[in-house]
């Protein structure tokens, strides 16, 4: 439940509107419908038993036709912890922090 709320506090929407030529589509927020990871950290997302069940929440949900959410993008998780002193070192050396996360980021199945 908190992907799904957390995800939905950042992704966009599509909103029908009306003008004067006619029905129109305006997005609001971002578009994160063609992102190609979805990346997770923290405890229960780390060591718990349904991982990809909890990160699959992140998904789009045909349920909410509107809401602009990832289609299907890889689900991963930062078992090491290794985000944010990647981002530290990607402010100078970005090529190793790429190849570094690429090795140590889950993949999961």
């Amino acid at each position: 439940l908190a992907v799904k709320i957390a995800v939905k506090r950042h992704t966009g929407t599509i909103e029908n509107i009306y003008t004067p030529f006619g029905a129109a589509y305006l997005q609001k927020g971002k578009d994160l419908s063609d992102i190609q990871a979805v990346i997770g950290t923290g405890g229960p997302l780390i060591y718990g038993m349904r991982r990809r069940d909890a990160l699959a929440q992140a998904l789009y949900d045909e349920t909410e036709p509107t809401s602009l959410r990832p289609y299907r993008p890889a689900l991963m998780v930062d078992r090491l912890y290794i985000m944010s002193a990647m981002g530290l070192l990607a402010e100078r050396h970005p090529t190793t922090a790429l190849r570094i996360m690429k090795k140590e980021l889950e993949v999961l199945k």
